[in-house]
């Protein structure tokens, strides 16, 4: 007796007219089931590398909304209590979080030889015009003197949450160590315009002095401000450069936010935390060896003067940076447990809230033409596979009956519908894979040129949010949708030959199992 396989390729032969009514049917129902499959496939990996732009930060800022509410019920008795120490350290020790930074910045360092570096061009190609400039650099300016004003950020995390988030960038040299944030070693990160217009590089070394004002202690203001017989206290700190930045942010066109933000980070200074607390520090040896009479001229003698032995500083800037920016939801929904009433986590993904909606949106339709794709050819296939089958009931029943095993008869008919179903399948991946990113793209095209043309991450006030920090994600429609590709690579092709060809066999087996239950007897005599 002929081998099963010669069998079933003659048999292919013979008709061509069914075997090519297979392919068409196999061909429609795999192209909607594969086009459907790449779409889905395509949404997850374009959720993650979105997900990958957003820093994996998130921060403390107030419920601005649940605190309008209740002060528009009880205006009067309304209180918010503040965060502790004990509960930030309560919510770093939260798995998804890998460190935690906090900053405090000081404007007590000065300099008679030293300026700041602003390029005021930038500002006014944005639109800015030089009374808007003089506005905005109002406590920027030298007086006769020379005396410049400079603001120090002091950070506790030595890869500096502000790099992490975007706001800098390195263009040269390394950020702090661990040992040089825990020693307060005098080393600084500078503007790449201040160190160029310094001639600073890596390595060399600047000199600002810690000054303490009386009467203008820690306040950002005009250097005239500052007088010599209000000068307490002082103290020169040699700086050496370990690294020089470049602010990310770009000025919008007139828009006074990306320009402060701009003008804030481009005069800032890193340092570690306790290097920027030596002011304060002076500050309160200075009282304890004052008289009495002279402490209350600053604080008064209801003050308890005892706590300057354990200064408390004003720590902003707080930053939780977690291991994974796909932990961020999981992260603030255990983190906002631990929180008093009228403060809510936040983080960088609103620059998301355009793109994730109608990328859910795509992902629900695709899994919807799935299932009743998948079970429409289940069906489908399958009916029009007993029919097949139920016509050849003679030619099979004439098989066993000559003694031919039962699965070599299923395996014939099986590598039939395969070796046809295998050629409609190639055919279906390709019109598949073009339908999908045609219709899929072009539906993600209209909704993101509907809006706006790009989405940024507005802060709500309060605290120090991100937008406060210079923190801050933009997208251009352009980086949304080149952020949607279609990909038919070899990892594509073989899960869809793997879903593919499982619903051919299951479509298949399912009428040679009804078929088959009868004995050859029954077959021959049905037929």
């Amino acid at each position: 007796m002929m081998h099963f396989y010669n069998r079933g390729l003659l048999y292919i032969k013979r008709n061509f007219g069914k075997s090519m009514l297979l392919f068409s049917l196999v061909f429609l129902l795999i192209t909607s089931i594969a086009g459907a499959m790449m779409a889905s496939i395509a949404i997850v990996h374009t959720e993650h590398r979105l997900w990958q732009q957003i820093p994996p930060l998130a921060t403390i800022i107030h419920d601005q909304e649940a605190i309008a509410v209740a002060q528009a019920n009880d205006s009067n008795d309304f209180s918010m209590e503040m965060l502790s120490s004990a509960l930030i350290e309560s919510i770093s020790t939260l798995p998804y979080v890998r460190a935690v930074d906090y900053a405090v910045f000081s404007h007590n360092f000065f300099s008679y030889d030293l300026n700041r570096a602003n390029d005021m061009a930038i500002y006014l190609e944005a639109g800015f015009l030089e009374e808007d400039l003089e506005f905005l650099f109002r406590d920027f300016l030298q007086d006769e003197r020379g005396l410049e004003q400079f603001t120090l950020k002091g950070v506790r995390h030595p890869e500096i949450a502000d790099v992490i988030g975007g706001a800098i960038t390195l263009v040269a040299g390394r950020a702090f160590t661990d040992i040089e944030i825990r020693n307060a070693t005098p080393v600084a990160i500078i503007p790449y315009e201040f160190a160029v217009k310094h001639q600073l590089t890596i390595g060399e070394s600047f000199e600002l002095t810690a000054s303490v004002y009386g009467s203008m202690f820690g306040i950002p203001a005009p250097p005239s401000q500052f007088q010599p017989d209000d000068l307490l206290l002082t103290e020169a700190i040699l700086f050496e450069v370990v690294g020089i930045f470049e602010p990310n942010v770009v000025i919008e066109q007139f828009d006074w936010l990306s320009a402060t933000n701009y003008r804030d980070l481009n005069n800032r200074i890193y340092v570690p935390i306790d290097v920027a607390k030596i002011p304060d520090q002076l500050f309160a040896q200075y009282l304890l060896q004052a008289s009495e009479e002279r402490r209350n001229e600053f604080w008064g003698p209801d003050f308890n003067y005892e706590d300057l032995a354990n200064l408390q500083f004003n720590y902003v800037d707080l930053v939780f940076i977690l291991h994974d920016v796909l932990d961020i939801a999981t992260f603030n929904l255990a983190a906002s447990e631990l929180l008093p009433e009228f403060w809510i986590m936040d983080d960088l993904s609103d620059a998301l809230s355009d793109m994730m909606p109608l990328l859910m949106q795509v992902q629900q339709i695709a899994t919807w033409i799935i299932r009743v794709t998948t079970i429409a050819c289940l069906i489908i296939l399958g009916l029009v596979l007993i029919l097949f089958f139920y016509g050849r009931r003679h030619e099979i029943g004439i098989y066993l009956a000559l003694g031919e095993k039962k699965s070599k008869v299923i395996h014939q008919l099986i590598m039939e519908v395969m070796i046809v179903a295998h050629f409609a399948l190639v055919f279906a991946f390709l019109l598949g894979y073009l339908l999908a990113e045609q219709i899929s793209t072009r539906m993600i095209q209209n909704h993101l040129l509907t809006p706006t043309p790009e989405f940024q991450v507005l802060g709500i006030g309060g605290l120090n949010d991100f937008n406060q920090m210079g923190l801050s994600v933009t997208m251009s429609v352009e980086e949304l949708i080149a952020s949607y590709t279609i990909t038919f690579d070899g990892s594509m092709f073989l899960i869809l030959y793997v879903a593919s060809v499982s619903v051919v066999a299951i479509s298949t087996i399912l009428p040679l199992v009804y078929l088959f239950r009868f004995s050859p007897q029954k077959i021959l005599i049905n037929s």
